[in-house]
């Protein structure tokens, strides 16, 4: 489905930058395993104008402070800004019809694919285990999580990824 999202990118007039990001944001409703609004990344670039070959890199950064009372401190991820300067700097087609995509896959809902299937299996037992995960990726009749080919429906993703479309990163 992110590939498919690409392909539209590319046939709107958008180029490979564009195109990279939309499938990011895709992936992070279709396989989020990989591919989380909470992960960072390096992303290379060959610039033919310039003929130059860039690396942006927007690794998630340990916080500068951690409060005492986190019991699991968090890391500050990249990777919604990385991609926001990759499209800046490289984009043809405007932000939000790269991430409009992604929103819309969130909200009306995607079949959850084998890979995604396997990847929530190999820690269902965590997962189950937070409330918040549960919710999310729990199947509605609370019997474990989501399978292959069930339709998963991120509303808070959705927002999410509406705000980041038309107020940026």
């Amino acid at each position: 489905l992110a590939a498919l999202v690409g392909h539209e990118i590319l046939r709107a007039g958008g180029n490979a930058a564009d195109a990279a990001t939309a499938i990011y944001f895709a992936l992070a409703v279709t396989k989020p395993s990989s591919a989380s609004l909470g992960g960072g990344g390096v992303c290379v670039v060959e610039d033919i104008e310039t003929e130059t070959t860039r690396a942006l890199h927007f690794l998630a950064v340990a916080p500068g402070t951690v409060p005492p009372t986190a019991a699991r401190p968090s890391a500050v991820p990249g990777n919604v800004r990385g991609f926001s300067a990759l499209h800046a700097k490289y984009g043809r087609l405007r932000w939000s019809q790269v991430v409009a995509p992604a929103a819309n896959m969130a909200r009306f809902g995607v079949q959850v694919s084998r890979a995604f299937a396997r990847d929530l299996a190999k820690v269902e037992k965590a997962l189950l285990m937070e409330p918040e995960t549960r919710r999310v990726f729990g199947r509605k009749d609370g019997r474990g999580l989501v399978g292959e080919g069930d339709v998963l429906v991120q509303g808070d993703l959705a927002a999410t990824l509406s705000l980041v479309s038309s107020q940026g990163p």
